[in-house]
């Protein structure tokens, strides 16, 4: 994490240009849990992001970054693990590093709506998508680790699409990474907080 607050750099860096992303690299830089909802941390978050914003003047982007860290565009960007096999899959050049200060573990899912007309049917096309032809084709073809560990045990194998690649195997039961939990109140002032960080870039 203090990489982002080095002196400004010859090649800036990409960040992901979402205030979520952003203030949970500062939150965690700093120490604190990227689900506070306390005032004064939140404002620590906002002037380190003013702080590194002016020193290190970084590109902030969204998924248009994938291809751009194919290309080796850029030296280093923050990203989702799932993207980030792509890109290592990619380019044998690029590495794949989680900050020892904590990250977010996040998961996709998939949903039935309380007033949803064929439940049956909701429930075969999930069972569809979990099985082990699905999950494979899936994960190998958008780089995310898949719910089925007979799968991870494919693609990582020997001859698998993904083998050592690290980011396709994600860390575990790390004490400091967590799930993003915010409320109303923390989302409407880190917004707040964000326009001003790229305003005064």
């Amino acid at each position: 994490m203090e990489y982002f607050q080095k002196r400004k750099l010859q090649r800036p860096d990409f960040l992901f240009g979402f205030e979520r992303d952003a203030f949970m690299v500062a939150l965690k830089a700093l120490g604190y849990s990227m689900n506070t909802t306390s005032e004064s941390e939140l404002q620590e978050a906002f002037d380190w992001l003013k702080d590194m914003n002016q020193k290190t003047r970084p590109v902030y982007i969204r998924d248009e970054m994938i291809d751009s860290m194919v290309s080796g565009v850029k030296p280093i960007g923050t990203m989702y693990s799932g993207d980030a096999t792509y890109v290592l899959s990619e380019n044998e050049n690029m590495a794949f590093y989680v900050p020892t200060q904590g990250t977010n573990s996040w998961m996709d899912a998939m949903v039935i709506t309380k007033n949803a007309k064929n439940v049956d049917l909701a429930h075969e096309w999930i069972n569809f998508i979990l099985s082990k032809e699905s999950q494979q084709r899936i994960t190998e073809e958008i780089g995310y680790t898949s719910a089925r560990q007979d799968v991870i045990d494919i693609v990582t194998g020997v001859d698998g699409a993904f083998n050592g690649i690290d980011s396709y195997e994600t860390r575990q039961n790390y004490n400091l990474d967590e799930n993003y939990r915010f409320d109303d109140v923390t989302r409407v002032t880190m917004a707040d907080y964000w326009v001003k960080v790229k305003s005064n870039g």
